[in-house]
């Protein structure tokens, strides 16, 4: 069951990523327009929706940045007593703070729009919360209250005619029984989905593996092999390649259930040769690992060996990406700080071109008024001169804040250096030393060059 559930959320996280790839350039063309659209608005309310627009589009590709609309429409919103406004910024926020694994803060936001929602009747934004609020109190563990929720999306969905919504909920529901053992419950489920007669997509591959899923657990091999086969003509219709190597990986565990172990080699063969030729390695570890399971109840541990070992390699491969990965997102942070620290100092100098500006226009017109009558052109002189002060304290004041912005930035830059130069030390003592490679190896050398400070490669001997 365990892996059945790990395989399906890697899917869902691998098809997400693929669609990504081929809607990267309409999302960008969507987030231009939407940006054109902002300038020319001053309404504070359809400010308000362009912003979480905004934050929407750019979610999937950078998440860091959208959070920033999703807090700018949050206080345009509370500035503007915009409740429901307030309360899609709170639900744009709590996607972010979620995807970054801070369940704690994304029930308290949770918490906030739900009551908002509520208040205002708004039975769309009310659903949406409480899927949000299901995924977290899952991540939390909390079975019974995970599924509440859900029920209670699925309620309202159903209630305002949200066949979208509905149809994202019994997906959902689908699976989060098939996970509490809950078989029955999941079926009827996917069988509510069906009767929405929803056009043909690619989403039925994740229907047909729910299905096959399901049946496999409640020890139905047929009617699992049944359903991992259409799971695997839908991945092959709409080229989902990846999909499709997960639905071989199925296909050929039941197979293997059932103790037909050719069938089962045919296809753990065909998803290995699909993953290794597309250098799909977390698809090519799933397979392995299963293939390794057969092997072993063949009591073929020389070819179980050999792929354990290969296994270990990809998993050691994966686990490095990941460390690296971690490294780049400090080193995208740092700099999107120092983007901020530009901004704002380019903002400052505008100013102070505005206060020239105007201050040279002033002089102009008090010279003019001066002419006409000494008494206006004194009046005008005393106003402007007060209004030239305000400004100039507002930019003193404005670069002690950009100085202090600068000093924390600073520091923070110092802390990741520290963090990635001990990264640098631990690394170096993992790898052997002159003296053992000389013993090991007479004549030797070894040429390793990190690129900055880390390096991504290992070498090791045994």
């Amino acid at each position: 069951m365990n892996r059945h559930k790990y395989n399906y959320i890697s899917l869902l996280l691998i098809i997400s990523f693929s669609f990504l790839i081929f809607s990267v350039f309409s999302q960008q063309a969507k987030f231009d327009s939407l940006k054109k659209q902002l300038i020319k608005t001053t309404a504070p309310q359809k400010r308000a929706v362009l912003l979480l627009d905004i934050a929407r589009s750019i979610y999937i590709n950078i998440p860091d940045s959208s959070i920033g609309y999703c807090n700018q429409a949050k206080e345009l919103s509370k500035t503007n007593n915009l409740e429901i406004e307030l309360a899609q910024s709170l639900l744009c926020e709590t996607r972010y703070v979620l995807l970054k694994g801070d369940i704690k803060t994304s029930i308290e936001k949770l918490n906030q729009a739900i009551s908002l929602f509520q208040k205002n009747g708004n039975q769309k934004g009310l659903a949406n919360s409480y899927s949000l609020k299901s995924n977290a109190l899952g991540r939390m563990g909390k079975d019974k209250e995970e599924l509440e929720y859900l029920l209670k999306a699925k309620e309202i969905h159903t209630s305002i005619s949200n066949i979208s919504g509905l149809a994202s909920s019994l997906q959902d529901l689908s699976y989060v029984y098939c996970t509490q053992g809950a078989y029955q419950q999941a079926l009827n489920s996917l069988k509510e989905l069906e009767k929405l007669n929803l056009p043909e997509s690619s989403n039925n591959f994740f229907t047909e593996i729910n299905y096959g899923s399901i049946y496999f657990e409640l020890k139905n091999i047929p009617e699992a092999i049944l359903h991992f086969k259409k799971a695997i003509d839908i991945a092959h219709h709409y080229k989902m390649l990846d999909s499709e190597i997960t639905g071989l990986t199925h296909l050929a565990e039941s197979y293997a259930h059932i103790n037909d172990f050719k069938n089962a080699h045919v296809n753990y063969s065909q998803a290995l040769l699909l993953a290794t030729s597309n250098n799909l390695l977390v698809e090519e570890k799933d397979a392995l690992k299963s293939l390794v399971d057969l092997f072993e109840t063949e009591k073929n541990y020389t070819d179980a060996y050999y792929a354990l070992k290969r296994y270990k390699i990809i998993n050691d491969s994966l686990f490095n990406i990941e460390k690296i990965n971690s490294i780049n997102d400090i080193e995208h942070k740092l700099q999107l700080t120092e983007k901020e620290k530009i901004i704002v100092q380019q903002n400052l100098s505008l100013e102070k071109e505005k206060v020239a500006l105007a201050s040279s226009k002033n002089n102009t017109l008090l010279l003019i008024a001066g002419l006409v009558i000494v008494g206006i052109a004194f009046l005008f002189l005393f106003y402007y001169s007060r209004k030239t002060k305000k400004l100039f304290s507002l930019i003193k004041k404005q670069k002690k804040e950009v100085e202090l912005q600068k000093e924390i930035i600073e520091t923070k830059n110092k802390d990741v250096m520290d963090s990635i130069h001990y990264a640098k030390y631990i690394q170096g003592s993992m790898l052997p030393s002159i003296k053992t490679m000389n013993h090991l190896f007479p004549e030797n050398f070894v040429l390793y060059k990190p690129k900055d400070v880390v390096a991504g490669d290992f070498y090791w001997t045994e």
